[in-house]
């Protein structure tokens, strides 16, 4: 019994200063803009090599909604849309035209808590499940052919934010993406085919930076 209490009260000890640090919240809807890197290394179910030492540095666009449950309960239900636009593409052959890896949209929903770590800085740390689409289109004399990925992955995130004036911050943080599910159709012409991987390993991590103007 005592020590249930002891543990209890060590962990009434590590929440409630957090709590009271914690200003009072208003529902934000956010748009972020700026540079942001990213290392993917993917494999199948069969053990083939989907993806393998990607690195992708680029511009993202971030639009990005939060509901928190109380004024002063520092969590959220989180919604987000994402464009990342490539500006240099490496593999393991190094450096690819970005053509063939072009813009990637991703879908998110999630769930978030924040942190007052001062009166200008707020630290973040959430989890989401996202979902990607990736279209490219290859012009070959009397052939066309279109590739489309889809992906499913669960995220786990960290940001810090500095608060400027005028709903203004600057932002930076670093994502890290574990895949669930990968998709490749590719048509050439009128004829298609489509690869699936439910069973897919690797990871891929993202570090965004940027400034955002909230409303």
């Amino acid at each position: 019994m005592k020590k249930t209490i002891a543990i209890l009260a060590l962990i009434a000890l590590l929440i409630v200063p957090a709590f009271a640090r914690t200003r009072q919240r208003d529902n934000i809807l956010s748009l972020t803009a700026g540079p942001e890197w990213q290392m993917t290394t993917t494999t199948d179910d069969q053990g083939n090599t989907v993806i393998k030492d990607v690195k992708r540095f680029g511009i993202g666009v971030d639009a990005f909604g939060a509901f928190y449950f109380t004024a002063k309960l520092p969590v959220a239900l989180t919604a987000a849309v994402n464009f990342s636009f490539p500006v240099k593409y490496t593999t393991s052959s190094g450096e690819q035209d970005i053509s063939d890896n072009p813009t990637i949209a991703t879908f998110k929903a999630g769930a978030l808590y924040a942190y007052d770590a001062s009166r200008d800085i707020t630290l973040y740390a959430g989890l989401d499940l996202g979902f990607s689409v990736q279209k490219w289109t290859a012009e070959i004399p009397g052939v066309t052919t279109k590739t489309t990925i889809t992906k499913l992955s669960l995220g786990l995130n960290a940001k810090s934010e500095y608060h400027l004036e005028n709903n203004l911050s600057l932002i930076a943080g670093m994502v890290f993406t574990l895949p669930l599910s990968y998709t490749t159709r590719v048509s050439v012409g009128n004829a298609s085919a489509t690869t699936d991987a439910y069973k897919i390993k690797g990871f891929e991590i993202t570090v965004p930076m940027g400034a955002s103007i909230a409303y």
